[in-house]
């Protein structure tokens, strides 16, 4: 929208919040998000032309981790080290030298209030999605309606069917904000698609792999000419990817092949014991010309060694809660042609014929589920069972995969050919080298969008940052039988003072601390009063008018121990 100079785009840099476990890919049970956040943080450090490396946090164990972090992944890259700053995750003045603040969720509205206490157009807030499902997801779009933020502020999509989503969502509560009030409002911030990317160089080092694709196929049985179809991500059939399909499109193509042995390797980890049970005894009843393998994703060589060992990568994805898709990206920078459902991001990043094949996906018409969406929003249903009772209506072609499947497990050239465009694909498009530009590219836009926009909500003279968190001394002015006013007369207390120290010092005198007087400001005001009867305007003329504020809570705060009398004149 605006003319960036290429410097500017090319240098644009953000200060990222940083919580260990959305960066942390090697926890237990690793979700997408964090190998998402983990390999972001990886390719930021890599590929972004940035003068520092910025993170706010919350903790000192963060900060400690994000360190940490860092070191280790410049090691591990031959990285040259970098400035590197940790500040706290309200830190107004850091965000506003950097001029963005990049959050690893979609929840950016909450965070914008502390802004419009000082200045909106400081700096821009970029979020991005992950899962859009949750009602916790929905909500925080729902409500930025209500929240300061600006056309200078962005929630990354990953992908177009997620911002699709989203705008659907947000329609669906204009609409509603449009019959109580008669206004229809519109998102505010931008919702640019950025696709996750993944790491090139590290596909092809996982193809090369021949000793470990050797060890790994001869642990399992599978000979030289038998072809492997792997499913790498959680084993789930709720939350991510229901088996059936998959193991009946591999058995269907099997039984077309009486000559080629086809093995699964299902490689992840299981979400528990029951739904592991259930997985072996699913692969056990459908499984008989094919054979079903269940290989532990998270012992690092036997993940590493399957992207080796396989020959076809196929996910049929069938599941809300996935947004965008990672495991297809590594799919095809390890050299592996796809068979994945047309489904959320995979409808961006497989090409159909080219580097794999897309499967149909059918899902009821809109309208059919409204139940479930309302049983969800009162808690009737927990989030598992709302994505599963989704999952469980929404069908993939199976004959239509087990075409795919045959095909590429009978035709070993075809296999090469899309391996080779699937490599190339991910070099030119999906490589983090290709995608952190234009997070810079982003950041820039909304630098230039800060000097340009119109500001939405200004907060006015006086008001709160929140109007639902007002000045107490505001809402609560009808409590009190008086409100201090510049002519009220101030005089001697009533009392012996008590030691200055312990004012400050006691809890029970100053629970708050800060927010009163310090010490000698004390010793002033008694000082003042001990020479003559004065005006809560000449008190706060003597001891700093831009301080009225705090002085005028100061002198109410002496008044209540009865250091000074208050009057009203």
């Amino acid at each position: 929208m605006n003319d960036i100079s290429d410097m500017t785009k090319n240098t644009a840099n953000a200060a990222l919040f940083y919580q260990g476990d959305a960066f942390d890919a090697s926890r237990a049970k690793v979700m997408g998000r964090n190998v998402a956040g983990a390999t972001f943080l990886g390719a930021f450090l890599k590929y972004a032309n940035v003068d520092q490396w910025l993170a706010a946090v919350q903790t000192r164990g963060d900060e400690e981790k994000f360190k940490q972090q860092v070191a280790d992944i410049c090691d591990a890259n031959g990285l040259p080290a970098k400035p590197t700053s940790v500040v706290g995750n309200q830190n107004f003045k850091a965000f506003t030298d950097v001029g963005c603040y990049f959050l690893p969720d979609p929840g950016i509205g909450r965070h914008t209030w502390l802004r419009r206490e000082h200045n909106q157009r400081a700096f821009s807030f970029c979020g991005i999605t992950h899962t859009i499902a949750s009602n916790n997801v929905m909500d925080q779009f729902t409500t930025t309606f209500l929240t300061p933020v600006q056309s200078w502020d962005a929630v990354i999509c990953t992908s177009k069917s997620v911002r699709q989503a989203v705008e659907q969502l947000a329609d669906g509560y204009a609409e509603f904000i449009e019959a109580r009030f008669g206004v229809r409002p519109k998102l505010p911030m931008q919702l640019p698609i950025i696709p996750l990317g993944t790491d090139g160089d590290l596909g092809r080092s996982r193809r090369d792999n021949a000793a470990g694709r050797k060890a790994l196929r001869a642990q399992y049985g599978v000979a030289e000419d038998d072809v492997v179809i792997m499913f790498f991500g959680r084993l789930s059939f709720h939350a991510k990817a229901h088996p059936t399909p998959m193991l009946q499109a591999v058995e269907e193509a099997a039984g077309r092949l009486p000559n080629t042995k086809l093995h699964i390797f299902m490689v992840g980890q299981f979400y528990n014991e029951a739904i592991e049970a259930t997985f072996h005894s699913l692969s056990k009843e459908i499984c008989s010309a094919s054979t079903c393998h269940f290989l532990d994703g998270a012992q690092p060589d036997v993940a590493e060694a399957s992207w080796a060992a396989a020959d076809i990568f196929l996910s049929l994805s069938d599941n809300i809660q996935e947004s965008f898709g990672l495991t297809p990206l590594e799919a095809m920078a390890a050299g592996l042609p796809c068979v994945v459902s047309d489904w959320d991001g995979y409808k961006d990043t497989v090409i159909e014929g080219e580097t794999g094949f897309r499967i149909p996906s059918v899902i009821p018409p809109p309208g059919s589920g409204t139940s479930i969406g309302n049983a969800h929003g009162v808690d009737q249903l927990t989030y598992d069972h709302y994505i599963a009772a989704v999952s469980q209506t929404t069908a993939i072609d199976i004959p239509a995969a087990a075409d795919a499947i045959a095909k590429l497990a009978d035709e070993p050239e075809l296999r090469r050919k899309m391996a080779a465009a699937g490599q190339q694909h991910i070099a030119t498009t999906l490589d983090w080298a290709q995608i952190i530009p234009q997070y810079q590219e982003l950041w820039a836009d909304l630098a230039a969008r800060r000097v340009l926009d119109a500001e939405s909500a200004p907060r006015g003279k006086g008001r709160s940052m929140n109007p639902s968190r007002p000045d107490p001394f505001d809402m609560f002015k009808n409590h009190a039988t008086h409100i201090l006013s510049a002519d009220d007369e101030i005089g001697p207390g009533t009392v012996d003072p008590v030691e200055i120290k312990q004012l400050i010092n006691e809890t029970h005198y100053n629970v708050t601390g800060g927010l009163f007087f310090s010490e000698d400001e004390i010793a002033m005001v008694l000082a003042k009063v001990g020479a003559g009867r004065t005006t809560v305007k000449d008190m706060i003329t003597t001891l700093s008018p831009r301080h009225a504020a705090q002085i005028s809570r100061g002198l109410t705060w002496l008044y209540k121990f009865g250091l000074i009398t208050i009057s009203k004149k």
